[in-house]
């Protein structure tokens, strides 16, 4: 909203031949644009067969679906093919990623935290102690579900997230709102409020041990960590109800769910199989640097590195 000019900034790079994006980019985004012309391929190929070599058993995906959706032929174009997967695809690795990187960072950084998780990953019963852990291992441990919780409080947005009802007031409490007011909230301030939570910039997964701690990791997915029920009323109960890691309402995250489970079945393999070890890498990796709605860490970092 405030810098309008990004979004057809951005439209119109988007628009350079892939060479010329290549030669101009940081180094660091050549993957990224790799990626994008892969996308790019892939839903012309869509586009250009009309669907005709989909096979449901062998090939269900997001560009066939559409293709051969009832939509109109409009919004069936290359174009939309490649927004949808961008739109699904980009929130879906930026997020969690962030998440592991500082559920990592600080794990490594606590050893008494490392081994209270290992010890209950090496408790749970499977048959085969070299395969992957699945989310139905792990949605009802009550230290790893502590772990997620406070790695989503310190590694989500640091953006606004802007709301506005353009037609209709909005009455708060005794205050009213004339339509078209802007409403938004920062969440990192909400996050590290030290009216919500003691010593707010310390990683303490142990603020979220009771038994509203596992409820959202409980019920296959069910519920989101955020929104699972409280069985204590306590203070831990407050802080869910105050922790937004995916906002909140009808614009919440679509994808919290899939976010969950991706980051309960990387930090707990990761965990499980391996012992860590940060490896000449800074506190400032983790974010805080640089807000790119998703919190980043110094461009001159070579990211997260571990020993394993």
């Amino acid at each position: 909203r405030q810098l309008g000019f990004i979004v057809p900034l951005f439209a119109l790079v988007s628009r350079l031949p892939q060479g010329v994006m290549q030669t101009c980019a940081p180094k660091k985004f050549h993957n990224l644009l790799a990626f994008h012309k892969y996308i790019v391929s892939q839903a012309a190929e869509v586009v250009a067969s009309h669907g005709t070599s989909y096979n449901p058993q062998l090939q269900p995906g997001l560009f066939h679906s559409i293709v051969l959706s009832s939509l109109p032929p409009g919004e069936k174009t290359t174009k939309r093919l490649i927004d949808e997967a961008l739109s699904i695809v980009g929130p879906g690795i930026e997020g969690p990623t962030m998440t592991c990187i500082v559920a990592i960072f600080n794990l490594t950084r606590h050893p008494a935290c490392m081994w209270k998780l290992k010890a209950e990953l090496a408790a749970v019963p499977i048959s085969d102690t070299d395969a992957l852990l699945h989310y139905e291992h792990l949605q009802s441990l009550p230290y790893l579900s502590a772990f997620i919780f406070e790695a989503l409080r310190l590694g989500k947005e640091s953006g606004r997230l802007a709301r506005v009802s353009a037609t209709t007031a909005t009455t708060f409490g005794k205050y009213a709102f004339p339509p078209g007011t802007v409403f938004s909230v920062t969440l990192k301030d909400l996050n590290l409020s030290p009216a919500v939570y003691e010593e707010p910039e310390s990683f303490n997964p142990e603020r979220w041990l009771n038994d509203a701690a596992t409820a959202g990791l409980s019920k296959g997915g069910k519920k989101s960590v955020e929104e699972g029920k409280n069985g204590g009323g306590g203070k831990e109960h407050n802080l869910k109800r105050r922790l937004m890691p995916f906002s909140r309402g009808a614009r919440v995250c679509l994808g919290r769910h899939l976010a969950e489970v991706e980051i309960c079945i990387a930090v707990a393999n990761l965990v499980r199989k391996y012992d860590l070890a940060v490896f000449e890498t800074e506190e400032q990796v983790v974010g805080g640097c640089h807000d790119f709605f998703a919190p980043a860490g110094s461009t001159d970092s070579d990211g997260l590195r571990v020993w394993l």
